[in-house]
């Protein structure tokens, strides 16, 4: 936790992906590693680590990330398992971001 915690303190995103990927099994998931990247305004840094989680854990980690898109793409691909998660995009506001565009 303490190296996660430094090198995302820095802004390291490069060696914080290195040290996640390079582990045979990183001793925190990934849902560790885009926690500390949320925590230090880097959502979009976040959204890689999401990319790794179960739907409903990447669902909600992505809407904290404010990334809606990508929320809403892993909620459709999963609607027939667990159609909450589109519940959840959409009363994050997602539907109205969808109509606007």
């Amino acid at each position: 936790r303490c190296k996660v915690s430094g090198l995302s303190q820095l802004h390291d995103w490069p060696s914080l992906w290195s040290f996640f990927a390079s582990a045979r099994r990183p001793p925190l998931g990934p849902a560790a590693f885009a926690e500390a990247c949320l925590a230090h305004g880097a959502p979009e840094q976040a959204a890689r680590y999401a990319a790794l989680l179960p739907a409903a854990q990447a669902v909600p980690l992505l809407l904290r990330a404010e990334d809606v898109a990508a929320a809403r793409a892993v909620a459709a691909r999963h609607r027939d398992k667990a159609p909450e998660l589109l519940a959840m995009v959409d009363a994050h506001g997602g539907a109205e971001r969808r109509n606007a565009s």
